[in-house]
């Protein structure tokens, strides 16, 4: 399966997507942060993330060539006009970049998108991406999903939308299913459980969890007179971070939505 990433960022999507299905690979990049992109570049090199070339800027890409060559288009596209923390201006926001990413799927036509947002998107913009989505052919799942679900010290909830035309299109319909997006239900996920102590770091009040790790030699504080004298590129790291996707979230929404587009089309 052929992955073309949108506003990328640091490639937790496509990390995500990868748990879920193993032969995913993602052939293309697009995104404008210097520092996700340079942290792509090193995730890269070092085997982590697929080697793929990287576009810059979503609003000029051209999709049109990609036809026939990607199965599946995903994206965490930029959440400032919908998140309670901004303005929550929606479509009147100069950073909202779904109708860039509309056209590239219409350019693409992928038969899979997969997408994530904040989940207040649900208030604001979503009856839109929905409604679009199911314009362009695709049977469309929604529901929040959060890290806490998977054993996570922290909630994390995020809205993740499926777009899934396989059906549709082999039926000849023109049009997705439409209904209200609901949040799900925990489901395991093998090997993302919270029984795996390597997934998450301790919670806050876990004072003998962070013995632990600071018994453990990874190296917290300098040697020399035991000051921290802080973390390079804080802001970007920040920033990257913040505006990431927890893999193994994203792979259980994958595959939860999934079933349920496949049942739905039944």
């Amino acid at each position: 399966m052929n992955v073309m990433a949108l506003c990328s960022g640091i490639g937790g999507i496509e990390l995500g997507l990868r748990l879920a299905e193993p032969t995913a690979r993602t052939v293309c990049y697009v995104e404008r942060e210097a520092f996700p992109v340079a942290v792509a570049l090193a995730r890269i090199r070092d085997g982590h993330l697929d080697d793929a070339p990287i576009w810059s800027d979503v609003k000029t890409f051209d999709g049109k060539p990609w036809r026939g060559v990607v199965d599946c288009i995903t994206g965490g596209y930029p959440c400032q006009p919908f998140s309670v923390a901004g303005h929550q201006q929606g479509a009147d926001d100069p950073r909202n970049l779904w109708p860039d990413i509309k056209r590239i799927i219409g350019e693409v036509q992928p038969r899979l998108c997969f997408f994530e947002n904040v989940a207040n998107h649900l208030r604001i913009g979503f009856e839109s991406v929905w409604r679009d989505l199911s314009d362009l052919g695709y049977q469309v799942e929604a529901g929040l999903f959060t890290a806490a679900e998977l054993g996570g010290p922290h909630r994390r909830q995020r809205l993740f939308i499926l777009g899934d035309a396989t059906q549709h299109r082999s039926q000849g319909r023109g049009t997705g299913r439409r209904q209200s997006p609901h949040p799900s239900t925990a489901t395991p996920l093998p090997g993302c459980s919270g029984a795996d102590s390597a997934l998450w770091p301790p919670t806050r009040d876990d004072a003998g969890g962070w013995d632990k790790v600071r018994q453990s030699g990874a190296g917290l504080e300098p040697a020399i007179r035991r000051v921290v004298d802080g973390v390079p590129h804080r802001v970007d790291r920040i920033s990257a971070l913040g505006n990431a996707v927890v893999p193994a979230v994203a792979a259980k929404a994958w595959r939860q939505l999934r079933e349920e587009a496949v049942s739905g089309s039944r």
